[in-house]
């Protein structure tokens, strides 16, 4: 044994200094955390978040089966009183919600043109309204127009994002296709996107690592919209520097909801544009849910939570941090240690070796 353990082994010593070391170096992060967290206090700013809920009367929704399940829905996820930023390494962060029901025409036109740092929900779903006095471009210009300067969140609920518009008035919507969505998405220097993936009509995709390990530890329900089908999801590849969290799927796949930093570059501000793009819910066996109700909720939270994002800090919607860095250290330290295990008896089996030649 004493010649055993004199052999030297770079590779194990190395192992095993790069596992001491990922064990200490979260240290100082951790203590820190749980010191603050045992204050029991928010942090000193709070986050007051203003959602309006566009549900026009007389207006169908296109998408949306019934709007006022979609409502009941929104009103759940912003029943919420704080958030919980990465639970004990953040603390939590307080938020004042004021949910406001937008069913005329003129407040919906007013909070489009002059409201700032809102989020708006359109339960109309796969229809945009569009106010007297604008065309249906015009109308996506000053949506967009709200989103890059005045930080407005715009959630899009279901299907096909600005498929069809609806001109105050009229008896009916009409189809604009896939131009509306790239009216939209031009202002953020995007130009030929869709929101269709090749498999969309078989293919149940579950909730991202990100919103399970965040959105539900706040929302535990969306547990009920577990897996959605990936219907009108937006690719990866087109939104990769703007994503700043999937809803459901990964950022390098086709995402049937997700939440997108809307900017055109250089600036300090920004909105934010909330996609669920599916149709239909599933729970976490599978089973179809609420589809009306759990997109509203899924959709309000989502927005909620980039909201609070964007307050506390900037870094992680430039860069998104997987919540598994977060516990890589101690992800690996097993690996690590299953390292030595295995250079020592590697050590062990060449001594073995060297006895049975030297019999």
């Amino acid at each position: 044994m004493s010649k055993l353990m004199r052999l030297p082994n770079r590779r194990a010593i190395v192992t095993a200094f790069l596992a001491i070391l990922l064990l200490i170096l979260p240290l100082p992060l951790i203590i820190g955390a749980q010191c603050y967290a045992s204050e029991g206090e928010a942090s000193a700013d709070s986050v007051s978040v203003r959602v309006y809920v566009i549900a026009l009367e007389n207006v169908s929704a296109h998408g949306v089966s019934n709007i006022s399940r979609m409502v009941e829905g929104v009103l759940h996820a912003c029943g919420v009183n704080k958030t919980e930023l990465g639970e004990p390494f953040f603390g939590s962060v307080a938020v004042s919600i004021n949910c406001t029901i937008v069913t005329d025409w003129s407040l919906y036109k007013e909070v489009v043109e002059s409201e700032e740092n809102i989020m708006i929900i359109n339960a109309h779903g796969e229809t945009v309204p569009v106010p007297s006095g604008y065309s249906n471009e015009e109308w996506t210009d000053e949506i967009a127009d709200a989103m890059l300067n005045r930080n407005v969140t715009w959630v899009h609920t279901g299907g096909y994002p600005f498929y069809y518009y609806w001109l105050q008035g009229a008896s009916g919507e009409v189809t604009w296709g896939m131009s509306g969505f790239q009216r939209l998405i031009s202002h953020i220097n995007l130009s030929n996107v869709i929101c269709r993936s090749p498999d969309y009509e078989t293919k149940h995709v579950p909730l991202s690592m990100y919103a399970r390990v965040d959105l539900e530890y706040v929302w535990p329900s969306i547990e009920r919209a577990f897996f959605a089908e990936q219907d009108k999801s937006l690719n990866g590849s087109d939104f990769q520097n703007y994503v700043m969290f999937p809803i459901w799927g990964v950022p390098e796949d086709f995402m049937p909801g997700c939440a997108v930093k809307f900017s055109s570059g250089g600036k300090s501000s920004f909105g934010i544009y909330v996609h669920v793009g599916t149709y239909k819910t599933f729970d976490s066996e599978d089973k179809a849910t609420d589809a009306d109700y759990w997109r509203g909720d899924v959709g309000s939270a989502a927005g909620i939570w980039a909201q609070v994002l964007r307050h506390e800090s900037e870094e992680p919607l430039d860069n998104p941090a997987d919540p598994l860095m977060t516990y890589l250290p101690y992800l690996a330290t097993p690996v690590l240690i299953a390292g030595i295990i295995s250079d020592i008896l590697v050590i062990r089996k060449r001594a073995s070796t060297r006895n049975i030649h030297k019999r």
